[in-house]
């Protein structure tokens, strides 16, 4: 039968379908039965009609398009047929509703010919003419597009509160550490002088290199926390991964649920470093970890398990992501005995913002950020699964088996160091001292006196100031804190610079972002030290800065 005549059979049905809400601007400029149901081939919107029995009377060539099946296919047959198995129920139930009389239109999720995925705004209306059979014409607008466009916007939208959110958590991080470092000063500096006035011998000593070590121990945790909340480049270093695990495993247990078991294991001959910056090798381990432990669920036996291995690549692994030379590479195992990752998302997991976590329960950036950390070390990933049996994510990590350490001392080293009494003294300068936590002043004040310095406490920076305008030669060094209610350290070096004094200054900070201002050479003599700091390292800065040619 051709199309001409099936179309001829139907209820005045160019001048009813005009009445058909989603495409009646495209209609109004063409009613006439002259040519038949062919003005409809010029619609962008797809549309078919079907009689009583389900089956196609008319297909447009927008919805030969939009869906691929040709209307030489369709014509003839039954409508629901032609949709996807996910969608034909739906379909089935929204075409005899239709043809009770009850009109339908809604927004889904629909499937093509090829299985390809589309958002359609469907309208379905029954059409009687006098005397004449009942049909239902379909209407189907496409609006994957828009779709798209909106799904973009809302990632955008949520990628700018989460800047937004990673800039507060700085901020408050960065007040945070000014406060906690203050406390970390006093108590390693106080463990110090403490130590210093006992005999070597005395039993007590053990106990305060505890207490200096543990000192020592949070203030590197209140760097990575500082680190962790800030956006940028990190300093590459070489760095002991296995380290790096022993000191996060702590955290991940106080964070995963007790019916999770955890367990880390380091092989002997991975005691090797990595360049990199340890923040980002633990935001590697804390992302894959919590991701295990959400796939283990909260059923009792959940197990994620951490191990670290070396390995010698002859040739590169097989991986899903990243590229690794051939070589000797640490490798970071992370494994749990979740539900496993089906074979057909394998392929996004690394996607930015996919996630198959409901709405408000993830937000799809863990893993493109394990990605883009190892891919920027020159590492690899190889993630295996199987569906009810688990999933292993294997980091592959170019590794320095020479076993060059750290540039940073580990709690231990600088804790032996600090008891060396090879501290710089002093001549008799006048040191003046500003700080606004009296314990981290009175320390200050103490440690300079007792190794040759003479040291006043001022009460403000204004107040030194003020001595320094008075009497330029008051104090040949001002011990300054950064953060303070009056002045800050760096405005006091501006308002001496600005009425040409020299003085020469040194800065105390727990939050260095805000002295990007030092690296003027126009300020002349200034020196930072972070807090906490051991009494060492402050003298040792005091005397450069004093007498820098000694």
């Amino acid at each position: 039968m051709r199309e001409s005549t099936v179309a001829t059979g139907l209820p005045n049905f160019p001048q009813t379908l005009a009445g058909c809400g989603a495409i009646d601007s495209a209609l109004s400029f063409s009613t006439t039965p002259a040519g038949g149901l062919d003005f409809l081939d010029l619609l962008p919107d797809a549309v078919a009609c079907v009689d009583a029995d389900g089956k196609v009377v008319y297909w447009n060539q927008a919805a030969a398009l939009l869906y691929g099946w040709s209307k030489h296919e369709t014509m003839g047959r039954g409508l629901v047929d032609y949709f996807a198995s996910e969608t034909r129920d739906a379909w089935r139930l929204r075409l005899a509703a239709a043809m009770e009389g009850d009109e339908s239109r809604d927004e889904f999720e629909d499937r093509r010919r090829d299985g390809g995925k589309l958002w359609v705004d469907a309208r379905v209306r029954r059409l009687v003419g006098a005397g004449e059979a009942a049909c239902l014409v379909i209407v189907i607008r496409d609006l994957s597009d828009r779709r798209r466009q909106h799904e973009d916007r809302a990632r955008m939208d949520h990628q700018f509160l989460q800047s937004q959110k990673m800039e507060t958590l700085g901020n408050l991080a960065g007040g945070i550490a000014h406060d906690f470092n203050n406390l970390l000063a006093s108590i390693i500096g106080y463990s110090e002088i403490a130590a210093e006035l006992l005999p070597p011998d005395h039993p007590a000593l053990a106990k305060l290199a505890n207490v200096r070590g543990a000192g020592q121990r949070a203030a590197e945790l209140v760097r990575r926390i500082l680190a962790f909340s800030r956006a940028g480049e990190q300093t590459r270093r070489p760095v002991r991964l296995a380290q790096i695990i022993e000191e996060t495993v702590p955290l991940l247990r106080a964070s995963l649920p007790s019916t999770i078991r955890l367990v880390a294991r380091v092989a002997p001959d991975a005691d090797h470093t990595v360049l990199a910056d340890p923040t980002r090798l633990q935001q590697i381990i804390l992302n894959l970890c919590t991701n295990a432990a959400q796939a283990a669920g909260s059923r009792p036996g959940g197990l994620v398990e951490i191990g670290l291995d070396a390995v010698d690549l002859a040739v590169p692994p097989s991986t899903q992501t990243g590229a690794i030379a051939p070589g000797p590479a640490l490798r970071l195992l992370v494994r749990d005995n979740g539900g496993g990752i089906a074979p057909e998302i394998m392929g996004k997991i690394f996607d930015p913002f996919f996630t198959t976590k409901p709405a408000g329960e993830g937000t799809g950036l863990g893993l493109s950020i394990v990605n883009g950390i190892v891919s920027a070390l020159g590492g690899a990933i190889r993630v295996e699964s199987e569906p009810g049996r688990g999933t292993s994510f294997q980091v592959f990590l170019p590794a320095r088996p020479d076993g060059e350490e750290s540039d940073g001392a580990s709690p231990s080293t600088a804790s032996a160091a600090a008891t060396e009494p090879a501290c710089p003294r002093g001549r008799g300068e006048k040191v003046a001292v500003i700080d606004d936590e009296e314990s981290v002043a009175l320390l200050t004040q103490m440690a300079l006196e007792r190794h040759g310095y003479t040291a006043e406490i001022m009460p403000d920076a204004p107040a030194c100031l003020e001595i320094l305008r008075a009497r330029p030669d008051a104090f040949a060094l001002v011990v300054t804190d950064q953060t303070m209610p009056l002045m800050t350290g760096l405005e006091l070096v501006e308002a001496l610079r600005a009425h040409s004094l020299q003085t020469p200054v040194l800065i105390l900070s727990g939050y260095s972002d805000a002295l990007d201002g030092l690296r003027r050479p126009a300020l002349g003599r200034v020196g930072f030290l972070a807090k906490p700091f051991v009494l060492g390292d402050l003298l040792e800065h005091v005397r450069a800065i004093v007498r820098p040619q000694s």
